[in-house]
């Protein structure tokens, strides 16, 4: 396992009744989101739900082996820059459309401040609130309709990875 080796044993303590010591055996094991985001590393990040998702193979925040080493990897001082960009990008891009919105901005600004602000807090400028008040569809906001879009290129950020 290399310099992994440390990591692997984090993850196999997570689940040991899940994950075998010779993981090999069983590579397909995930271990499940409840345990991830109660690491120390993400228990207290409002965003942990969010990075276990991006990094998880089916976005539900459950992980193999591969997908924690990946995680830890770009958590890591020593990630290019560049590909720390590229998964910010992803994690704040929470409707998955390849665009940081309106609507993700105030995903964004809900986790930070744990929910304790209202949508008129949170986009306190009338030119911002206003249009995001008219894109609203059977009664709640509609993450499709965008009152502001950014690009990944307009942030600087390359997502061909």
């Amino acid at each position: 396992m290399g310099s992994h080796g440390g990591l692997f044993y984090r993850y196999q303590d997570l689940a040991p009744q899940l994950v075998p010591l010779d993981y090999t055996s069983c590579p397909d094991v995930k271990v499940p989101y409840e345990l991830i985001g109660s690491m120390p590393e993400l228990k207290d990040n409002p965003f942990r739900q969010r990075i276990a998702q991006v990094f998880s193979d089916d976005g539900d925040g459950h992980m193999t082996l591969d997908n924690f080493l990946d995680m830890f990897s770009v958590m890591s001082e020593m990630a290019p820059r560049d590909l720390k960009a590229y998964y910010a990008f992803k994690i704040y891009d929470f409707n998955d459309d390849g665009y940081i919105c309106a609507w993700d901005l105030e995903q964004t600004v809900t986790k930070l401040t744990r929910g304790e602000l209202s949508a008129e807090e949170h986009l306190p400028h009338p030119h911002l609130r206003a249009p995001w008040r008219s894109r609203v569809r059977g009664g709640r906001r509609d993450p499709s309709l965008h009152c502001g879009i950014w690009p990944p290129r307009v942030l600087g950020i390359n997502t061909r990875h």
